[in-house]
């Protein structure tokens, strides 16, 4: 893909740039590097615009969302997708922005207001599942059981996310199975499986930092030592998040070190 760019700059191709410039953000976020992502799509952002590109526009103001969600910056991430949302829906392009939905729900999980994220992913869940679309009802679904969870129903939260394990049965998408799985260690140690919740995590972490997918690895990592510290060894678990928290901090991801500095705190 940097070929790709340095021959559309050569060419003097705005959209091929802001295209390859979209692809390459979508690369080194996948791979942890956040800094270098946000600024490849903030350049994208600007060439967009200045095309007026509305279905580009639309997809880069997602990624911008997901990178600064990941930096910790909740309030520009939120405003990065609402761009998005509104922009797919003038495009009247129902499953990307149910794909937005999905961002901003999990946005509302983070910021503490689970109602509003169950509403935003059923929605979403809804639209997916009329396109056949198993993967992204998947990730849909697991939203909507991690807002019962949060509202304090955990057999409903348990309930909610079967149906994802069965979307995602024959999925090649490594990244879906990776976010069911560490949703699944969220829910089932309120449902008493503790020794259940501990594996899958455990083995997403292995397999996406051998892959360098930093985000997930920190993510899976962060499940575990939050099912220590309340339903296991809690000094451990507290260590264990206190190092996460730092470790997160230093590559970047602003978003898990405040996550695992809250639970460590409460």
């Amino acid at each position: 893909y940097a070929d790709a760019l340095a021959i559309r700059r050569e060419m003097g191709s705005k959209s091929g740039i802001a295209s390859a410039l979209n692809t390459i953000a979508n690369l080194l976020e996948d791979q942890g590097e956040l800094q270098q992502a946000r600024a490849a799509a903030e350049e994208a952002l600007s060439l967009y615009r200045e095309l007026a590109e509305t279905r580009g526009l639309a997809a880069v103001q997602f990624r911008l969302g997901e990178i600064r969600a990941a930096q910790g910056d909740l309030a520009a991430a939120r405003n990065h997708h609402q761009e998005a949302l509104a922009l797919r829906e003038k495009l009247e392009e129902q499953g990307t922005a149910a794909s937005s939905r999905v961002a901003l729900a999990k946005l509302s999980l983070r910021s503490g207001d689970p109602g509003t994220a169950e509403a935003l992913a059923r929605e979403a869940a809804t639209v997916f599942a009329a396109q056949k679309a198993g993967d992204d009802e998947a990730l849909a679904v697991v939203i909507v059981a991690e807002s019962q969870l949060q509202q304090g129903r955990a057999a409903a939260g348990r309930d909610a996310i079967a149906p994802a394990t069965s979307l995602t049965r024959r999925s090649e998408n490594r990244l879906v199975r990776f976010a069911l799985a560490i949703a699944r260690a969220r829910v089932d140690p309120a449902s008493g499986r503790v020794a259940d919740a501990r594996k899958a995590p455990e083995t997403v972490s292995a397999e996406a930092a051998s892959l360098g997918f930093r985000g997930y690895d920190l993510d899976a990592r962060y499940a575990l030592a939050d099912i220590e510290v309340t339903r296991g060894d809690r000094v451990a678990g507290l260590a264990r998040l206190a190092a996460l928290a730092k470790e997160a901090e230093r590559l970047g991801y602003r978003g898990i070190a405040q996550r695992a500095t809250k639970s460590g705190a409460s």
